[in-house]
């Protein structure tokens, strides 16, 4: 009797335990951060010029006759961003950025890119980040519904616009999992996703294993639970396996092959559910969020003959 009153006091404290640490993950990974990190994740070398290269791209965009724009979520929140049109250009390319992140901070120094080649360009910040409302990161969940807003305010702003979603990270998951709402317009004709995940749930999975040790049952479960009662979102709602697989838009993945935050086999596996025409581009030396700038003339190359621009 006294073994099985042990035992069960074990288990109660070790739920505890789990229980606070979902807490402790909940808040620190989902809720709106105060300060962003300083360079993108994983990128360990030459991290001086990255930085300039960011600010010269912000500095570039900044200088340009952009101007501010905004959508209303459909859970009330106001979400930023800036439109940047071209001598009345089709061509529109939308902007999702990373985790914490936000839209000029990631897409800056490509924006001059997109602008040189004739695009309308948009860069927004998703919700909780940047200039956007909102609490808590929901990693592509509510997101994803964000973006298909923001491609109908691209046609509200040009109608015939030929619109390519631009994702990196989470975003790129974000643009993935729009591929599979109902009510995509067809003026989306493209998605390039680079270093995108499948899931929350799977990707969580993976950190708690491998940089934490931690068993992901029954962790992620409470995690999810407090995901849903406090955040109104589950880390299991969606997947962009079964997005893709269902899409008819062509999608381009980049993926670093040295990328540990974002396994590169991830991408190889959105790149085999995806049903429509694809490529698949996985760049040597690579670490997460770092192909373009590892080989930003063949990354350019590559988009450009698989979209024929």
């Amino acid at each position: 009797m006294a073994f099985f009153i042990v035992l069960v006091c074990l288990i109660v404290l070790l739920l505890v335990l789990c229980f606070c640490i979902a807490v402790y993950f909940f808040k620190t990974v989902c809720v709106r951060k105060k300060h962003y990190i300083k360079i993108p994740v994983g990128v360990r070398n030459n991290t001086d010029e990255l930085r300039r290269n960011i600010k010269a791209g912000i500095d570039w965009f900044c200088a340009q006759p952009y101007r501010d724009i905004s959508i209303l979520s459909a859970d009330g929140l106001l979400l930023c961003g800036k439109y940047l049109s071209y001598k009345g250009s089709k061509k529109t390319a939308i902007c999702v950025h990373s985790y914490t992140s936000d839209g000029l901070r990631d897409f800056g120094r490509v924006s001059r890119i997109l602008y040189e080649s004739g695009f309308n360009v948009l860069i927004y910040d998703q919700r909780s980040c940047g200039a956007s409302e909102g609490r808590y990161i929901t990693f592509g969940i509510k997101e994803r519904y964000d973006c298909l807003l923001w491609i109908k305010k691209a046609i509200e702003v040009c109608p015939d616009a030929e619109i390519y979603l631009l994702g990196v990270s989470m975003g790129a998951t974000t643009a993935l999992l729009a591929l599979g709402l109902e009510g995509l317009p067809e003026n989306v004709r493209g998605v390039v996703a680079d270093c995108g995940y499948i899931s929350p749930y799977q990707e969580f999975r993976y950190i708690l294993r491998t940089r934490y040790r931690i068993p992901p049952f029954p962790v992620l479960w409470f995690a999810d639970m407090i995901c849903r009662v406090k955040a109104g979102f589950s880390l299991r709602e969606a997947t962009t396996l079964r997005a893709v697989s269902g899409t008819s838009v062509p999608v381009f993945f980049a993926h670093g092959l040295k990328d540990k935050f974002v396994l590169p086999e991830a991408s190889e596996k959105n790149y085999e559910a995806c049903s429509s025409v694809k490529a698949l581009f996985l760049v040597d030396g690579a670490g997460h969020f770092n192909s373009f700038s590892t080989d930003t003339d063949l990354y350019i190359k590559k988009v450009k003959e698989f979209f024929s621009f």
